[in-house]
């Protein structure tokens, strides 16, 4: 029976459709169904997650990794075992991220991406050291430096300044924060902005220096408010009250304090307004 050429159009859309669906592709190479389930959820989790929405973020994340898997797609694997490493690295859920990490910078090696797996391990060098493991931090940061881009090179700062200030050692975390904020501030990197402008509130409580402590915490707020990623920026709030408790100021600090606890993602818990009237002047790193 010959077809018409209507019914021939018809079936070739039916045959385009049913075969991405089977996790396939076209002849002219077009992704399947499976590549833009995983990659529509990936966009939507780094949605979720840049407003603090974590919990969101893992479900579609966890979602975008299955078809990833399914797929055998190591790239995607990789990005997406990394950004829920990111999430539980904010939780501070050390154990669980570096599992995460480390997955993905051998999915990143493997596919040949050199400068992601260094970024993979810088977190996972910061992860150790978060945990008390930080021997030769300093030369495994060297050694990472000739694989990272240069739009990564402020993160290798960073993190120094962050195992600098787990040393106690504020002088050099402050060095690192400086060299690091320049280039941020020349990308037009707020949210890597307000990070640096933090961890240089922390060296300085550390120093005791109330005013510049202050400061910081307030150019900290400021790059976070232009950047869409504020997931951090109950971090800076709980500054402000830990600061204001420290005074003795505690209407001040409770102003703060709730500030912070609106802001927090969803998995974060922060600590109790009584154990911050009577501790610490700042929170660690």
């Amino acid at each position: 029976m010959c077809l018409s050429e209507s019914m021939k159009e018809i079936l070739t859309i039916i045959i385009a459709c049913l075969l991405p669906a089977m996790g396939l592709k076209c002849a002219s190479g077009a992704p399947s169904v499976a590549y833009y389930t995983a990659t529509d959820k990936g966009e939507s989790a780094a949605v979720f997650f840049a407003a603090g929405k974590f919990s969101d973020a893992i479900k579609a994340y966890r979602i975008a990794l299955r078809e990833a898997l399914a797929m055998d797609q190591p790239e995607l694997q990789a990005r997406y075992n990394f950004n829920i490493g990111r999430i539980y690295y904010e939780c501070a859920a050390y154990d669980s991220a570096l599992s995460l990490f480390s997955q993905a910078k051998a999915f990143f090696e493997e596919t040949g991406r050199k400068a992601e797996a260094a970024v993979a391990e810088v977190y996972i060098i910061l992860t150790k050291a978060y945990t008390g493991e930080s021997d030769s931090v300093e030369a495994l940061f060297q050694s990472l430096e000739p694989f990272l881009k240069r739009d990564d090179e402020p993160l290798l700062k960073t993190a120094r300044s962050i195992t600098a200030l787990l040393r106690n050692d504020a002088d050099a975390a402050m060095k690192h924060c400086k060299s690091a904020l320049e280039p941020f501030r020349l990308q037009k990197n707020y949210y890597g902005c307000g990070v640096v402008y933090y961890y240089m509130a922390v060296a300085s409580s550390m120093r005791r220096e109330v005013e510049k402590t202050r400061n910081y915490l307030d150019s900290s707020l400021i790059c976070y408010r232009r950047s869409p990623q504020r997931y951090r920026t109950w971090k800076t709030l709980l500054g402000r009250a830990i600061l204001e408790y420290g005074k003795g100021d505690t209407a001040e600090g409770d102003k703060w304090y709730y500030r912070a606890e609106a802001a927090a993602p969803d998995m974060i818990t922060l600590p109790s307004r009584d154990s911050l009237c009577a501790g610490n002047y700042m929170q660690k790193p």
